[in-house]
């Protein structure tokens, strides 16, 4: 009997419940007990570790931006978690590659954030702000933190 491969629900959730379980760790456990499974590593140093998602591969998080603006986000809009921005936002990586966040009927980009796919990358999962120094805004900011604001993954 052949096993079918899991859906990419199927290993979101599995991802969840590990994150939940985590973090109730962190609540509950002692930060200084040893982590069996990392040899000579508290609970304080897995945390760190997993929490400040060392410097990202240019490739993969090339990947990851675009799998933001291509996949994420239009199934946010299509399942109604988010709105569609009332203006488009383009991402333009230093190592190349360029995307719209797009607008209501508005392909043309309002404003542009650029810098490094790592940094993109972050922003879009709101783990920094545009106010991190490896970004800069063409056109207006107040519209790029706007759409920022948005539910743009799950």
């Amino acid at each position: 009997m052949a096993l079918a491969p899991l859906t990419a629900d199927a290993y979101l959730n599995h991802l969840g419940r590990a994150c939940h379980a985590f973090a109730a760790c962190l609540e509950t456990g002692d930060l200084d007990a040893p982590v069996p499974a990392c040899h000579g590593w508290t609970l304080t140093d897995l945390a760190h570790h997993l929490g400040t998602t060392d410097p990202l591969d240019p490739a993969l998080a090339l990947d990851g931006v675009d799998e933001v603006v291509t996949v994420m986000f239009p199934r946010q809009v299509r399942l109604g978690r988010t709105a569609r921005p009332s203006a488009a936002l383009g991402l333009t990586a230093t190592e190349g590659g360029d995307w719209v966040l797009a607008g209501d009927g508005e392909p043309e980009p309002a404003a542009t954030v650029s810098g490094p796919a790592e940094a993109l990358f972050l922003l879009l999962w709101h783990r920094i702000d545009l106010g991190d120094p490896r970004l800069t805004v063409a056109g207006s900011r107040a519209i790029a933190a706007a759409v920022l604001a948005a539910a743009l993954t799950p």
